[in-house]
């Protein structure tokens, strides 16, 4: 898997606007890394597709979702990692398949600042999924007049939730 500061569900400086219906995510997270459409110029062995594991291996990436514009209306809002295999001939992504799901999140839960999901690339279920190309499908139940999200790709865990931990000592 290719990383670097442009790999990312949905980029930190273009947030994706949620508002009706299913939305996926843009740009598809290419595995390989030469892009959605194009024939892979690297396969090392017998193999005439490419596919991979993103969630097994020593370092796995991680992604989050957060909410950068506070939605307003509509009901509720589900996050779904997905990924589909390679298809022969025209290197274009093949059935998307739910890898993991959140709950459905209500409007009051999706203000600015706030993260609705937090993974680890999540091994493959099923584990012969193999596939190339990932994304992020947002489900939205209801009309929303306002809200949208950023998806960025990370290395390493930075666990705001320890936020709310006691610190166990007070200055006097």
């Amino acid at each position: 898997m290719l990383l670097d500061s442009l790999v990312s569900f949905i980029p930190i400086n273009t947030p994706l606007a949620l508002t009706t219906g299913t939305i996926n995510s843009s740009p598809v997270i290419d595995l390989l890394g030469s892009g959605e459409g194009t024939a892979p110029a690297n396969i090392i062995g017998n193999a005439s597709l490419f596919g991979a594991n993103a969630g097994i291996g020593l370092i796995k990436p991680m992604m989050e979702v957060l909410v950068t514009t506070t939605f307003v209306g509509g009901t509720s809002v589900q996050v779904k990692y997905q990924g589909a295999p390679d298809t022969a001939g025209t290197h274009l992504a093949g059935s998307y398949t739910t890898i993991a799901e959140t709950p459905a999140i209500v409007t009051a839960s999706l203000t600015a600042g706030t993260r609705i999901a937090l993974w680890d690339f999540f091994p493959d279920v099923p584990e012969n999924l193999n596939p190339r190309y990932l994304r992020l499908s947002f489900v939205i139940v209801g009309t929303f007049s306002a809200g949208a999200v950023v998806a960025p790709v990370t290395l390493g865990r930075d666990d705001y939730s320890e936020k709310f931990a006691p610190s166990n000592f007070v200055v006097a």
